[in-house]
Order: structure tokens, then C-alpha cells, then sequence
């Protein structure tokens, strides 16, 4: 990756619209060289980096080692379905930390690199599938990658296999892309007609505190978007109900917001009236724990 000294390839990186050779020869020339048969070839492009081309210590070996320049995303797109895994690793982890910049992210949802992730999501690999998840993470963070995550139906269905994955580190990555996709309005009614709340409601009972608290997290955005009546219909105020009698503040902060949300029916009122728990709620009046 260095300057070749007999084809002047600093030269040539330079300015790319003379010829290679022509430049070696005028740059012997002018050094008074002779011209020898080396001096047809052309000089192989320079690549740049921000990182050693050799491996050291502090490197993350995980990590595409070159930067293509104007070219990185598109590169790195091409090394995402290749038979190496390890080279599709290094792919996804360098698109998820190039992601973080507005204008790359511009660029990659114009190289339709959302779509070209969605697969990997449930990938055979859990490093890919956790990965992945960090980078819709990000995508989502943005209205315009929030779009195009919507419409790629495959990118949801995949997300919903996502949050019951096996392991609990893919999980949360997994509901924390959910969590940023369901603070837009519009892709309540998406998630909705996916079965994410169904997923979600299944899933409080048993589930890691961590995890847990970002599902309710979820559970507010959607039910403050007119879904209240399909939480009618899947008795989530029985899960709620359930994780009430929990000792974890957090989580029952996060159940009574939920349930205040569908306290505002009065359908759903009477469903609360009707579980007698007011004795419940009455206890947590006089609770003694600061918030």
C-alpha cells in the first residue's frame, strides 16, 4: 500500500486523468533515468486507511482493516454475502461504525444497504444477527432509515423472529431496533399488522429485566397510537396484571405506565375494574420508595 518508487504511484494518485505511463516516463525524464521496461506498467492504485495495514495489539482484528474512500460503502456492501465469514464479520461491523455519520448513512440507503442486511438477521451467525440489530439501531435513529426499513416487509418479519432469538445479548439488541422504529407514529400501525404486540405481551412474563424494560418501552409507543382496542383483544392486562405483583420498581413503573395508557378506554377501564385491582393499586398509593 505504499508508493511503488519505479512506477510513481504518489504521482499517479495525484492526478488520475494522466496517463500511468506517460507520467512514469516524463518523471524518469526528468530524473534523467532510464527508461526501462518497468516504466509501461501502470501503478496500482493507492487504497487509504485510518487504520495499520499490519494488525498491532490495540487493533480490532473484527474490523475491515481498508477504507475505500468514496468507495467504502459499496465495497463493504459486495463483502456481505461472500463465502468467508470472517470477512463478512469485518463487513458488518465496519458498516455499523460508518453508520453513525448522517452522510453515510445518506449514501447507504441509496446503495439499499438496509435491504442487503435484512437476511442476516437471522443468520446462522449470533456475532452477525447482534451486529446487524446495532446497525438498524442506527438506520432507525433516522427518519429516512426508518422508511426504508418499513418497507422492506422482510426487515420486519425478521426483526420479530428477533426478539424470541435463543440468545439474550441478540435480543436486546434486537428489541432495542424495535424500541427506535416504534417512536414514529407511523410505524405503529406496521408493527401492529407484523404481530409485534402479540409477541411483546407473550413475552413479559418470563423475560430478562433488561429486556423486559425495553418491551414496555415498546408497549407504550404502540398503544398510544390508537391500538388500544387490539390490546383489547389479546388481554394484555392480564401479563400486566402479573408483573404487578413484582418487586422491581422499574418494572412496575413500566406496567402502570402501560396501563394508565389503557385506562384512557373506557372498555379497557372496565377490563381493569373488572381483575379487582384496586386493592393493587391502592398499596402502591402508600408506597414508601423514591422514584
Amino acid at each position: 500500500m505504499y508508493p511503488h518508487p519505479a512506477l510513481h504511484s504518489f504521482m499517479q494518485g495525484c492526478n488520475s486523468k494522466i496517463s500511468g505511463r506517460i507520467l512514469n516516463r516524463t518523471m524518469d525524464e526528468a530524473m534523467f533515468k532510464v527508461t526501462d521496461c518497468r516504466n509501461a506498467d501502470v501503478g496500482i492504485s493507492r487504497l487509504s486507511t485510518k487504520q495499520p495495514q499490519c494488525y498491532a495489539p490495540h487493533v480490532d482484528v473484527t474490523r475491515a482493516r481498508c477504507g475505500y474512500r468514496a468507495f467504502a460503502l459499496s465495497k463493504l456492501r459486495n463483502e456481505l454475502h461472500v463465502d468467508d465469514p470472517l470477512i463478512v464479520r469485518r463487513a458488518v461491523t465496519t458498516i455499523a461504525d460508518i453508520l453513525v455519520n448522517p452522510e453515510k448513512l445518506s449514501e447507504a440507503l441509496k446503495l439499499r444497504i438496509p435491504d442487503r442486511l435484512s437476511d442476516l438477521l437471522v443468520s446462522q451467525d449470533s456475532y452477525l444477527r447482534e451486529r446487524v440489530a446495532m446497525a438498524f439501531i442506527t438506520i432507525g435513529g433516522r427518519s429516512a432509515g426508518r422508511e426504508a426499513i418499513l418497507k422492506n416487509a422482510s426487515t420486519l418479519c425478521n426483526l420479530s423472529k428477533g426478539l424470541g432469538d435463543r440468545l439474550a445479548a441478540v435480543r436486546i439488541k434486537m428489541a432495542l431496533a424495535v424500541e427506535m422504529l416504534s417512536r414514529a407514529a407511523c410505524a405503529a400501525e406496521d408493527l401492529c399488522s407484523y404481530g409485534f404486540i402479540e409477541l411483546i405481551v407473550n413475552r413479559l412474563t418470563f423475560e430478562r429485566k433488561a429486556i423486559l424494560l425495553v418491551l414496555l418501552d415498546i408497549l407504550k409507543s404502540l398503544l398510544d397510537r390508537k391500538l388500544k382496542s387490539h390490546a383489547m383483544e389479546i388481554d394484555i392486562v392480564e401479563k400486566l396484571t402479573i408483573l404487578l405483583r413484582r418487586k422491581d420498581q422499574e418494572t412496575l413503573a413500566g406496567a402502570l405506565s402501560c396501563l394508565a395508557i389503557l385506562c384512557q378506554e373506557s372498555a379497557l377501564k372496565q377490563v381493569v375494574i373488572d381483575k379487582d385491582l384496586f386493592p393493587r393499586l391502592k398499596d402502591m398509593l402508600d408506597d414508601q420508595v423514591d422514584s
